[in-house]
């Protein structure tokens, strides 16, 4: 092993341009710290880190100038960071805005794991492996020992970056103290590369470009130079906006084909693992060990994670034994990642530097409420005070095309049916103007402002003239005007529809998505589905409409990047079908929400 190189004592001298941006604090204001103690940054790019079989990897170590030793936040993922500090995407740049966290008093490690990159050894065949858990663990024993940390060891980044948190966290590595997920998914198959069941197929494919693929290697100064350039906002967003991404990662792979372990991995997450068959997946996933994760953990998310980072925090909430807090914040796309960044700074102020800043007098539940665009605050999620509100469906227009209605009290018995048509099926035109591809619900104009918070659930009651078909809902704030705010997403594929009771939480319908659980359908025979939307914070203020929207392609109920959602393509319905939604007190299709008392503000 060659010997450790010794590392630089002068100042960086192009400092990348990394802003931030978005909400910067969950409703709150510290009492101290979180407060920029020096100027200077020490870089050194590609640092060794040797681990115990002989394999070195590298990193990129940032430390603040003349503050001695000081706790380092360490961040993991599989994709090269190489292409990171550019300033406008893409949107892997998920370790945060170091320059600001360096110079609040932390050492940032920007970790390269096995194989991937510039790094040594063979990467593992499939992510989140026990042996990038293991190397994790020693990568943070390792910073721990040296004379440029403290000590104390946390990790930041979101996504890939905040499952590696939980991953190494269940392993218990002595050297860390606390961590902070930050849009994390605790289940790689449901909250990842599946959605109820149906391949989540766009991000498959982002994912194979990114895990394997080494792509040109631009120098740090160089990309710490041109982020001076290209950190703008409107750039930032048309690169990591999902649908331009991937048109950009298709033309990527064309000039740089992945290496075959990665093309073998994406053809078989897509074809020979289509089921939880044999825990493939959970043994990949945080789920499979939060139990032994010990350590203060802040879960943290927003309302805009409605495809992948989303139900993560829920599972973390309900099944976290040690210390935790929750925050949601409100919808926002922000990449590279640049919000909560005064946050992150907080929470470890408060544990990994003993400032008493005020965290520990924190509500232990902080969410935004949207409508009121305000911060709230409980004890718990969800919330001890919610009171159940049912919503059956409802014939409203005689023409599916039309409002249909949500009502309070069960329906005379009725039917209404849409057309589920794949994607890529051909179509004559005018068949979109005589037969509704969406139904649409709505209630009534609220009388009074109405604050909704919590878990969202649906049941179907329906029929189909397919042996399997996909439901995808939207639920939306109407205002007067017509203006719609979009609030939540479900999916599930029908075949799937068998419940997992002992995995689901008060938060979460799980699904048993073995193969042997699965179900097709009879044509023409009814059939029940129940399943989970996003949970909301909404306050529908008086004269606005809760509307609800099923469908089958997820184009027609989709969202974007600029209205502070991450979503991307997939395209699940198997089969063209009509879809028959059945109403009635015997038959009933009903969607589930929490209503919380009013409070006295505006």
């Amino acid at each position: 092993m060659r010997p450790p190189r010794s590392l630089s004592t002068r100042p960086m001298r192009i400092v990348p341009k990394l802003e931030l941006r978005g909400t910067q604090l969950a409703g709150w204001t510290p009492d101290a710290g979180g407060r920029e103690l020096t100027q200077g940054i020490l870089f050194d790019e590609d640092v060794r880190i040797p681990l115990p079989d002989g394999v070195e990897l590298i990193a990129d170590l940032f430390r603040p100038a003349a503050l001695g030793p000081v706790p380092v936040l360490i961040g993991w993922a599989v994709y090269v960071k190489d292409t990171e500090r550019l300033g406008g995407g893409p949107f892997i740049d998920e370790s945060g805005v170091c320059p600001f966290v360096i110079r609040c008093g932390y050492a940032v490690l920007r970790v390269q794991p096995r194989g991937t990159g510039r790094s040594g050894g063979v990467a593992p065949a499939e992510m989140s492996s026990d042996e990038e858990r293991a190397d994790c663990h020693a990568a943070i024993q390792w910073a721990a020992a040296q004379p440029w940390c403290n000590g104390s060891v946390g990790m930041t980044g979101m996504s890939y970056f905040a499952i590696a948190q939980l991953l190494v966290a269940a392993t218990r590595p002595p050297a860390l103290k606390a961590i902070f997920p930050y849009k994390a998914m605790t289940d790689i198959y449901r909250h990842g590369f599946f959605k109820g069941g149906a391949a989540f197929s766009g991000i498959i494919e982002l994912f194979a470009a990114f895990e394997k693929v080494v792509p040109p290697r631009i120098p740090a100064g160089l990309r710490h130079l041109l982020s001076h350039a290209l950190n703008r906002p409107r750039f930032a967003m048309q690169m990591s906006d999902p649908a331009k991404t991937e048109r950009m990662v298709r033309g990527f792979l064309r000039k740089h084909p992945p290496p075959e372990a990665a093309l073998r991995g994406y053809v078989s997450r897509l074809f020979d693992h289509t089921f939880d068959d044999d825990d493939y997946w959970r043994r990949k996933s945080a789920c499979s060990s939060l139990e032994a994760i010990d350590i203060p953990v802040c879960i943290a998310t927003d309302f805009g994670a409605q495809d992948l980072h989303f139900f993560g925090a829920f599972e973390l909430w309900h099944r976290l034994k040690g210390e935790k807090c929750l925050f949601i914040g409100p919808p926002e796309y922000t990449f590279p990642w640049s919000n909560y960044q005064r946050e992150l700074v907080a929470w470890y102020d408060w544990r990994l530097k003993g400032i008493d800043n005020g965290y520990s007098r924190l509500p232990r539940v902080r969410y935004w409420l949207r409508g009121a665009e305000r911060w709230e605050a409980a004890e718990d999620w969800p919330m001890p005070d919610a009171v159940p509100l049912r919503l059956h469906l409802a014939r409203g227009a005689a023409e599916a095309r039309g409002p249909q209605l949500l009502s309070s009290t069960p329906p005379p018995p009725a039917s209404q049916s849409y057309l589920a048509m794949p994607s890529t099926s051909f179509k004559i035109p005018e068949v979109d103007g005589l037969e509704a591809q969406v139904l649409r619900f709505a209630t009534p104009p609220f009388e009074t402002d109405v604050r909704m918070v919590g878990p969202v659930t649906l049941q179907l009651h329906f029929t189909a003239t397919a042996i399997d078909t996909y439901f995808i809902v939207r639920l939306s704030d109407i205002g007067p005007d017509g203006a719609r705010t979009k609030l939540s997403f479900g999916w599930l594929l029908a075949s799937h529809r068998t419940i997992d009771f002992a995995r689901s939480n008060p938060t979460e319908i799980v699904h048993d998505h073995r193969s042997v659980a699965a179900r097709q359908l009879v044509p023409g025979e009814p059939a029940d589905v129940r399943f989970s939307l996003n949970p909301i914070a909404n306050l529908f203020r008086a004269g606005h409409r809760l509307e609800l929207e099923i469908g089958s392609r997820p184009e027609l109920l989709s969202t974007a990047a600029g209205e502070g959602f991450d979503m991307f393509h997939w395209d699940p319905v198997p089969y063209r079908s009509r879809n028959t939604l059945l109403f009635g007190a015997e038959q009933p299709s009903v969607l589930e929400l929490s209503l919380r008392p009013p409070r006295n503000s505006p």
